[in-house]
């Protein structure tokens, strides 16, 4: 990843047009501070590397509760903590 982070949430999404795989990474903590960032890898070009997207969370999230992609175009985020940091991790 781009970016190092503790407690994010990922997923693995299948394009339903070029039949591509694609890893997410979204949210998470970074350096005590909660971020909003996605990132992506192309699973069938991996040396490409892992790109941080024009993507970003609605919120500051972190510890998700579920992450779920019903199709390549929506990735639905349920639950987590969101990004007050006078939270507790």
């Amino acid at each position: 990843m781009t970016t190092p982070r503790a407690y994010f949430s990922s997923i693995l999404v299948q394009n339903s047009v070029t039949g591509g795989q694609h890893v997410y990474v979204l949210g998470g903590l970074q350096d005590l501070d909660i971020v909003s960032t996605v990132e992506m890898l192309d699973v069938n070009f991996q040396e490409k590397g892992w790109l941080l997207t024009k993507i970003k969370l609605p919120a500051k999230i972190v510890k998700f509760g579920v992450c779920h992609s019903l199709n390549s175009n929506e990735i639905w985020v349920l639950g987590g903590i969101y990004g007050d940091n006078e939270s507790e991790y």
